[in-house]
């Protein structure tokens, strides 16, 4: 069996591994454009901000390590075209621009994603970057690093957006966000948990220019940015960020392939089959099962990302493992603040007209009062209102309550109820948290039986 995987990221590097593990005698080609592989973006502002220090610390594999395992490898080489009737690719290596076609038995399509940069006057001006690749990183890290760099634009109050903020302030830049929304991480957390660290970016000096629409970026005579024009305002720059999101990069395949949702994401089974015969697609570029809204969508995270990988590699041969779906599970730390959120915020929620939902917010001591270091957590609840079932939840703190969260996703996936979790076999240490845990409580008192209430009466 000859397989060949389009792209080695975070999916594809997983889909080699997993099918080099299952299938030891299969012919395995990795082809990757770029001159690197497994590079964790989500570590970009981290190495920016000087938290992380070493910037090989964000690759979690390498192309010396796959070819050690009998994984051909080939960066720099792009795939032009695809030919499922006659199972081949049409491939060019980038280092000499020389074409040549490759075939395949089984073919897994890991194209990814690419960040939305839409056609604003002088966008594509010096000085206004993208966000992706390690080739940024670096060339983000340059401009964090340089004193000639006083004033940064960042647009986009998404996760990147938000930590490319702090990377920046913590480095002493100036620096101003830009979003068309009139708050942060208005996708993921509901107005009550992105406030808090709204008003903390405001004291640390941050200027937000929320539900600001982005007009153009002012260049000078040379072509560089020098600053960034919005319906409301004109925010001087040295550079500029652009953070406004991610789509599909899926282009090659439209007509070819089932395409679907607004951006473009490849439709796939349980199984990660495309309409293709033995064409699978993972990663970015395709739209999954969401347990939390019932539909088809495309979530870009690493985690969905990985998963595919594996599920993919697993059915090359025939149907194996089926892919259980996405909640959409996520975190973000920023200036201070441990967020995570899962399933449907209440935003999203509203805009579905036919759902009917219920929510509870409540905040507790992670732990007895009596232990000497402690936090506050708040979380919050959403539940179908006819059903029962789990349908979101967010928390945040100051301390750690990953666990918290991963429960709760559990739960949306497995059409966990409100009650259910209310009784969840929770245990208790002082160290960790309290005879009824903040979840429970959260829960018993979305069912109306708070027994902190019972206490106090």
């Amino acid at each position: 069996m000859k397989i060949v995987v389009v792209g080695i990221n975070h999916a594809g590097t997983h889909t080699v591994l997993a099918a080099r593990k299952l299938y030891p005698n299969a012919e395995i080609i990795g082809i990757d454009r770029n001159t690197n592989i497994s590079f964790l973006a989500c570590g970009i502002a981290l190495w920016v901000g000087d938290v992380v220090k070493e910037s090989k610390g964000l690759f979690y594999s390498n192309v010396d390590f796959l070819q050690k395992k009998n994984i051909d490898v080939r960066t720099e080489q792009e795939v032009i075209n695809v030919d499922f009737k006659n199972k081949s690719i049409t491939v060019k290596n980038l280092k000499d621009d020389k074409e040549y076609t490759e075939t395949y038995d089984k073919l897994v399509l890991g194209t990814g994603s690419w960040p939305i940069v839409p056609p604003f006057e002088g966008v594509n001006a010096e000085g206004v970057k993208i966000c992706k690749l390690y080739q940024h990183a670096q060339e983000i890290k340059k401009l964090a690093l340089s004193k000639d760099v006083k004033n940064v634009v960042v647009v986009g109050a998404g996760y990147i957006g938000i930590e490319l903020v702090e990377a920046f302030h913590i480095q002493g830049k100036t620096v101003t966000l830009v979003d068309m929304a009139n708050r942060i991480m208005p996708r993921y957390f509901d107005e009550e948990f992105t406030s808090p660290i709204q008003n903390t970016m405001v004291k640390e000096g941050i200027n937000l220019a929320l539900g600001e629409k982005l007009i153009r970026f002012v260049t000078n005579d040379e072509g560089h940015v020098v600053s960034v024009d919005t319906d409301k305002g004109n925010y001087p720059c040295d550079i500029a960020l652009m953070a406004i999101g991610f789509r599909p990069n899926t282009g090659m395949f439209k007509g070819k392939l089932d395409l679907i949702t607004p951006s473009g994401a490849i439709k796939t089974n349980e199984y990660m089959e495309t309409s293709e015969k033995d064409v699978f697609a993972i990663g970015d570029s395709v739209a999954t099962f969401n347990n939390a809204t019932g539909k088809l969508g495309s979530i870009a995270l690493a985690t969905n990302a990985v998963r595919t990988g594996v599920v993919a590699a697993f059915n090359l041969n025939g149907p194996k493992l089926k892919h259980p779906g996405v909640q959409g599970t996520n975190g973000i730390s920023v200036f201070g603040y441990n967020l995570t959120s899962v399933g449907l915020s209440e935003v999203a929620a509203k805009m579905d007209k036919d759902l009917e939902y219920k929510t509870v917010l409540h905040t507790d001591n992670a732990m007895p009062e009596f232990m000497p270091e402690n936090h506050k957590v708040t979380a919050k609840l959403l539940w179908d209102a006819k059903t029962q079932r789990i349908i979101g939840g967010q928390i945040a703190s100051k301390g750690h309550h990953e666990d918290a969260i991963i429960a709760i996703s559990l739960a949306i996936q497995t059409k966990t109820t409100i009650q259910d979790l209310a009784l969840l076999d929770i245990f208790f240490l002082p160290h960790f948290d309290k005879p009824v845990h903040w979840l429970s409580e959260t829960a018993l008192k979305g069912i109306g039986f708070s027994l902190e209430e019972l206490k106090k009466n």
